[in-house]
């Protein structure tokens, strides 16, 4: 698909009083909205041919290059379509308590004092992006932090999560051992001592 394609797809039934052409100006000519965008790489890598992979993306494909959703989604999504406790209420500001809960549980440990003691808050966001932005805006007001660490290598939109929310220092440590392909601990260790 193309860019153009993409634009009238996005804009023909949503934005009906504006032409599209200004429309996809304003969106693809934005250049706040488009640094570090994922979307533009998309768009780039969907006009290429069509013998070529993207191993940026994250959505499982299948060779036909349609979504291919894991079994155990398929299953999950089933399981919870019958389950007649769930429903579509809107959640509290801190999201599923007992989703926040097992995750706190299984972080730090069932027997760890903080847990034990019920001294652990958790919060549920939206997406990756999402909780590292609620993460540093707390760590940047709350506690005045103005340090921060990020692996290397991470997503490029990372570094600009924290220096928004009013960080002032970036510091990096090794992560991955590409030679090895895997954990790189021994740098990690000496980045963070």
């Amino acid at each position: 698909m193309r860019s153009d394609d993409i634009v009238n797809v996005m804009y023909r039934e949503n934005f009906p009083r504006f032409s599209q052409s200004t429309c996809a100006q304003r969106f693809f000519n934005s250049e706040k909205a488009m640094q570090g965008n994922k979307i533009r790489r998309q768009i780039a890598f969907a006009e290429l041919r069509s013998a070529t992979s993207s191993v940026g993306s994250r959505p499982y494909r299948t060779d036909e290059g349609q979504p291919w959703v894991l079994p155990v989604v398929r299953k999950t999504e089933k399981a919870m379509a019958d389950d007649d406790s769930l429903n579509h209420e809107y959640l509290g500001q801190l999201g599923l308590e007992s989703f926040s809960k097992a995750a706190s549980k299984m972080l730090l440990g069932e027997d760890n004092p903080v847990f034990k003691e019920e001294k652990v808050l958790g919060v549920q966001t939206l997406s990756g992006t999402g909780a590292l932005r609620l993460g540093a805006d707390f760590l940047a007001h709350c506690l005045k932090s103005t340090d921060f660490y990020m692996s290397a290598p991470t997503w490029p939109n990372h570094r600009k999560v924290f220096i928004d929310a009013g960080f002032k220092n970036c510091h990096t440590y090794r992560y991955w051992n590409a030679a090895e392909r895997n954990l790189d601990f021994k740098g990690m260790k000496e980045d963070l001592e």
